[in-house]
């Protein structure tokens, strides 16, 4: 279900909104890009109380043409699957939102609402994190060597059209980690260590994964995938639509779970808001 919540500070009038047809701009499936990237595990085993820390890193983002002032890559419904000793494994990851703005003079971010939320200067297109969670071990451990492992996930973007997007995963094995995301402490982009490094937690890494301990707190990188002629989002045309109910636009308006909406325009005084999917994140059952 989607909903569309009112802005407390510009509200319109119901003849204002009764013509306007709205949807969603955020992603779906019709505007999304699917990268994979086919990798593997070290030869060391994984106790069943580490974590492995997951961790996507956008390697280089190319532009075609001039990007809005502020351009929002998305990351969703990222996924790891391995094989381990002939049992398959599904690891679920949060969302990513990061945003490129010609305002921001530095990197920030964190976990909110059940997904990361960065943002970077315009000019950072190298060297970011791309999303990435501390998932506990399942009970038994993980088998060294495990192959194949592959990270998938959905892409887009808004406010450019982009050319090419490269980027890499790796992952770390830790014999411990704090409850609370925000609490990882995570280099947003690279600087003396790479992009992704979850600093207040360096203490306990150990070796396994894609990692041999030491400092090699992300493990080593996958090969290098491309996700090419990512199209603006916010250009698209209308592909669906659902007037708005009579009456004052007050409070929420529920969107029926069976009518799709996507690439539309979001009526002046109105914003989007997705519920967290009902997902928990990590090792799934």
């Amino acid at each position: 279900m989607k909903t569309l919540r009112q802005s407390p500070t510009t509200g319109r009038t119901a003849a204002l909104l009764a013509a306007v047809s709205f949807a969603t701009v955020l992603p779906c499936a019709a505007n999304e890009i699917v990268g994979s990237i086919e990798s593997n595990f070290n030869g060391t085993d994984i106790s069943g109380d580490a974590h492995i820390w997951f961790v996507g890193h956008l390697k280089e983002l190319k532009y075609n043409g001039t990007p809005d002032p502020e351009v929002t890559l998305y990351v969703r419904n990222s996924r790891v699957t391995l094989d381990d000793n002939g049992t398959t494994r599904s690891v679920q990851l949060p969302d990513l939102e990061m945003t490129f703005s010609d305002t921001a003079t530095s990197d920030s971010g964190s976990f909110a609402n059940g997904k990361w939320v960065v943002t970077v200067p315009k000019s950072q297109t190298k060297d970011a994190f791309l999303g990435g969670w501390m998932a506990p071990v399942p009970d038994g451990g993980i088998e060294g060597g495990a192959s194949p492992v592959t990270w998938t996930a959905d892409f887009s973007v808004a406010g450019a059209e982009v050319s090419e997007l490269k980027w890499q995963w790796s992952a770390a094995v830790y014999e411990q980690a704090p409850a609370d995301p925000n609490d990882l402490g995570i280099l947003w982009v690279k600087g003396e260590r790479s992009a992704g490094t979850p600093m207040n937690n360096r203490d306990y890494v150990t070796g396994g994964a894609r990692g041999g301990g030491g400092s090699n707190w992300t493990g080593s990188w996958s090969s290098t995938k491309s996700v090419e002629n990512m199209p603006n989002i916010f250009n698209l045309e209308p592909s669906n639509s659902q007037s708005p109910p009579s009456g004052p636009p007050t409070g929420e308006l529920i969107i029926a779970e069976n009518v799709v909406l996507q690439n539309m325009v979001i009526p002046v005084g109105y914003e989007i808001t997705r519920p967290v999917a009902n997902w928990t994140f990590g090792f799934q059952e």
